[in-house]
């Protein structure tokens, strides 16, 4: 009987000690967990964001719009501009950079807990409804979690997050810096405890400003933004991006909140890369229509070219703050005409086509350099314009060393879009320079610096 009871009690012990290792495992890594997301990395915009949002809650202030969308957004939406025009509350910008559909969802999910807002604002960009890269998405989905509590972030995890992706929810596995020293580490507390504390430095330096809002200050000049190439279809519509706006509309629904689909205008360069890009827009606007939300799309705005040139953005998806200025005041204004009863169709150009009957130049540029074994260079560019322009192109050269700003012609105007140079025509240090213009004029409309 003795034995028995000693056996029980060991087996006790063992139990004990056992759930005690657990419980002792759990808090070192709760607490080096702590000490990573504190310390390990420097300040991102979610700590400011955070810190806006627990803000506002605090003060208990009236939330009246809530926007969500990728970087686009909270480069293009001041705040306060949209609020003063508006005449309402606080606007809360909930976007984040290469957000998916389904980190926005429960951003706004999160957010209709804490506020009650008259507005709420989607935007839907061309590739809105396509499956993102890999990465894209992996980083899209992070930044959203980075600003979700944690049992949010774990349902989102586990609704939305493949198996793999799941570790990087944790800040030492997926911190990607090195830690060389105490010192580090303490630079990156002090530096998140004065965002958590409001102590940041002022507004005139940084470029994050207020509720989301994240401001550029460089510009580009006119025809200086690169040309790409990029492709919409129907067919590569992604169930799953599909899915999770069509949540959000119900979720606006269920909380009784106005919702309006935007579309942010990027830059000419942008909307002339997009084969197809009347599709999408097709598809968008039958999509909004059956939703009964309107949808308000900036980049059909009449007059872009005059109100908004390439000097209002930084690249060809972003604007500047100059840019960001102009656009938040245009959209208050809009909504406060459909808010009045207003038509406000006078606004937009009805289809891809008529806009760019009002666009009298080359849009974009860019080429691609390539060398061969005996050091020669063999340029192929690219121009972007309407079908019935004709454009010519030449290539320049600065010798860095001398003069970076000074180009010289290298090879003068042509059809052809190949170039080649042999290598006695290079200096050791150098710069080319990409010319277009429209056959027949004096002036280029569309240049690259090329490395």
């Amino acid at each position: 009987m003795r034995n028995s009871n000693k056996k029980t009690s060991s087996g006790r012990r063992k139990i004990l000690g056992r759930i005690a290792g657990v419980i002792i495992l759990c808090a070192v890594i709760i607490a080096c967990e702590c000490v990573a997301q504190l310390s390990f990395d420097e300040v991102h915009m979610s700590d400011y964001y955070n810190y806006d949002v627990k803000k506002l809650v605090r003060e208990n202030a009236d939330v009246d719009m809530i926007i969500v969308g990728a970087s686009q957004v909270y480069h293009s939406c001041v705040p306060d501009v949209i609020s003063e025009t508006l005449g309402i509350g606080e606007v809360l910008d909930a976007s984040t950079a290469s957000l998916t559909n389904d980190g926005g969802y429960y951003l706004l999910k999160n957010l209709l807990g804490k506020f009650h807002p008259e507005y709420v604002l989607v935007n839907l960009n061309w590739d809105r409804f396509m499956k993102k890269v890999p990465a894209g998405e992996k980083r899209g989905r992070l930044l959203a979690a980075d600003r979700l509590p944690l049992l949010e972030r774990l349902e989102y995890a586990w609704n939305c997050f493949p198996i793999a992706e799941v570790p990087n929810l944790s800040h030492m596995y997926r911190f990607g810096g090195t830690i060389w020293g105490f010192g580090q580490l303490k630079k990156h507390y002090l530096e998140k405890k004065a965002v958590r504390d409001g102590n940041w430095v002022s507004e005139d330096e940084r470029a994050y400003r207020k509720n989301g809002y994240c401001q550029y200050n460089k510009s580009r000049e006119r025809g200086n933004i690169e040309a790409e190439e990029n492709y919409y279809s129907n067919d590569l519509i992604d169930p799953h991006e599909l899915e999770y706006i069509q949540k959000t509309k119900e979720l606006c629904d269920k909380a009784h909140v106005r919702l309006i689909w935007i579309t942010v205008p990027t830059s000419m360069e942008e909307l002339y890369s997009i084969e197809n890009l009347q599709e999408d827009m097709d598809y968008i606007a039958e999509f909004t229509k059956e939703s009964g939300s309107p949808w308000l799309n900036f980049n059909l705005l009449r007059g872009r070219e005059e109100s908004l040139p390439d000097s209002s953005y930084t690249d060809n998806l972003h604007v500047n703050g100059v840019g960001a200025e102009y656009f938040s005041k245009l959209l208050a204004e809009t909504i406060q005409r459909l808010d009045d009863g207003e038509d406000v169709s006078d606004l937009f150009y009805d289809s891809v086509e008529e806009m760019k009957e009002d666009v009298h130049r080359i849009v974009a540029c860019n080429a691609t350099v390539s060398k061969d074994a005996a050091g020669n260079l063999d340029v192929n560019a690219v121009s972007l314009q309407n079908e019935d322009m004709v454009p010519e192109y030449r290539l320049l050269i600065s010798e860095e060393e001398k003069n970076p700003e000074h180009f010289e012609e290298l090879i003068p105007w042509q059809e052809e879009p190949v170039f080649h140079v042999e290598k006695d025509q290079l200096p050791a240090v150098y710069t080319l320079r990409l010319e277009v213009r429209q056959q027949g004029q004096d002036e280029y409309d569309a240049f690259q610096n090329l490395k």
